[in-house]
């Protein structure tokens, strides 16, 4: 029975450091200036890990431009979007984060 309890608090102090995260990416043009968003952009998850840069998830926006990372650990982050752009981020210890929206511009 000891042996289950600390089991299950050890799985619990690790939930405990994991947050799921979430964003958006939005599109504007020269014409309308509005943000809209953006469907089926690809957005990498990357950490760094002795200098070297590893990709942790990968995740195609929904319709509402919106994109999920599920159990991320807390530290830093760099998403890129499209393969392109690096947007640094910091995943902190909480249950849900949501990271800013993300602004692709087009001419």
């Amino acid at each position: 029975m000891l042996r289950k309890i600390i089991i299950v608090l050890l799985f619990s102090s690790l939930l405990l450091n994991a947050t799921d995260i979430k964003g958006r990416i939005n599109g504007t043009n020269a014409i309308s200036k509005a943000p809209y968003p953006l469907k089926g952009i690809s957005i990498d998850l990357y950490v760094e890990d002795l200098g070297k840069w590893i990709k942790k998830d990968t995740f195609l926006t929904n319709s509402d431009g919106m994109y999920y990372f599920k159990n991320v650990e807390v530290g830093n982050y760099t998403i890129q979007v499209n393969g392109k752009v690096n947007y640094p981020i910091e995943v902190l210890n909480k249950e849900a984060q949501e990271l800013a929206p993300i602004i692709i511009n087009y001419k």
